[in-house]
């Protein structure tokens, strides 16, 4: 198996997928509610392809707007956890693996402390409905447990 490290769309990893002798195991894209990446997600969900969520705060570019918004700050509220923590959980919950860069020791930890936080498919929705990604017009992608 093997990893791939591109901002592929579907038809590009799906023609890697044809053709490669080995597999793709994962792919690293950068991918957060503003843009994330449905159809891909749906894509690898479906050949087993890990999708690794690069940025999954909102990434370095744009200034942390995504901890900021009403959204994801009402629903940290009402959970008592942070923003990122509520991000994290959204990016979990639809089966992709986060990859958040801090240097920051206190903000490590309070990214891997979930403490069992699970969001409403509500929930999931208001934040999906944050997308500003024209290619990404779909809804959420529906797990099977």
């Amino acid at each position: 198996s093997s990893g791939i490290n591109a901002e592929y769309g579907v038809q590009q990893l799906e023609a890697i997928s044809n053709i490669a002798v080995i597999k793709p195991f994962a792919i690293q894209v950068k991918c957060n509610p503003y843009s994330p990446k449905t159809d891909l997600l749906q894509f690898c969900l479906s050949r087993d392809i890990l999708l690794i969520a690069m940025f999954p705060l909102d990434g370095l570019d744009s200034k942390g707007s995504l901890l900021k918004e009403e959204i994801v700050v009402n629903i940290a509220s009402k959970h008592k956890v942070s923003c990122a923590q509520v991000l994290l959980c959204w990016a979990l919950q639809r089966q992709t693996l986060p990859v958040v860069q801090t240097l920051n020791i206190d903000e490590i930890k309070q990214n891997i402390m979930q403490d069992g936080l699970c969001l409403s498919e509500g929930e999931m929705e208001k934040i999906h409905q944050l997308c500003k990604s024209n290619g990404d017009t779909h809804g959420l992608v529906k797990l099977t447990s």
